[in-house]
């Protein structure tokens, strides 16, 4: 993962996007930080979290109704989401989020308020 593909606040595995510098980026943990350059490669921090139903719902998204050809589409009030019988997570328009830094990115440049899109419990 690059750093220009993060924003300040973005989950990733290990904790929470508190640095971008260009070549790296930094993760609080809870307990320190880690640089992206300096973590071992065996661990887990700093890579993406693939976005799942069970990460919706951290969100607060709530299923709304079932659509033709997926699971059913989920909604903030804000935005909607499909998530495909695959369990692949798509935008309205049939773009793929993949990963939970995609769609923290998607909703705050797709709000155009500036607004982050953080877990509710």
């Amino acid at each position: 993962m690059k750093a220009e593909e993060l924003r300040l606040g973005n989950q990733l595995e290990g904790g929470v996007v508190v640095g971008i510098h260009k070549e790296y980026f930094i993760i609080d943990d809870g307990y320190q930080c880690w640089r992206s350059d300096k973590m071992v490669s065996d661990w887990t921090e700093g890579q993406s979290i693939p976005l799942t139903e069970e990460w919706l719902l951290k969100f607060g998204f709530k299923y709304t109704k079932r659509k033709d050809g997926t699971q059913g589409v989920y909604s903030n009030g804000k935005i909607n989401l499909q998530l495909s019988n695959s369990g692949n997570i798509y935008t309205m328009r049939n773009k793929l989020v993949p990963y939970v830094h995609i769609l923290q990115n998607y909703y705050y440049f797709q709000l155009l308020t500036g607004e982050e899109l953080k877990t509710t419990t």
